[in-house]
């Protein structure tokens, strides 16, 4: 699970830098609060037309905020070689979400840079 973890933690960095989240202490799944403006449950939408699951994060509030900037990706029930490229996946419906927008300034990567903690809060 560890080396999951890892693992999508160095490809959200590297390639959805406006996103963050904290590193969790156990479970099996990572929290992600996307950059304001994209929607979680908007964005499991688009992510699903790329081939990747995530969960939403508005069904686990009484009463959602809209946009509600966070969703949940599940840790366990994934192979660790299928992790890169979801992510890249991932940045897609993210980058289209956010042109649908009109936001440019969401920044998304598809080359290798710096891995940087991001914590949220």
């Amino acid at each position: 699970m560890r080396e999951r973890l890892d693992l999508v933690c160095q490809a959200l960095h590297q390639h959805l830098p406006d996103c963050r989240f904290h590193i969790p202490q156990g479970g099996a799944s990572l929290w992600v609060q996307t950059p304001d403006g994209i929607d979680g449950a908007e964005l499991a939408i688009q992510a699903r037309a790329y081939g990747v699951l995530i969960e939403a994060g508005d069904v686990f509030f009484g009463k959602p905020p809209y946009p509600c900037c966070y969703f949940r990706l599940r840790l366990s029930s994934i192979a660790a070689a299928s992790i890169e490229p979801g992510i890249q996946a991932l940045t897609l419906a993210v980058k289209q979400l956010a042109r649908a927008r009109g936001d440019a300034s969401v920044q998304v990567s598809f080359g290798a840079g710096p891995i940087a903690q991001v914590p949220l809060g």
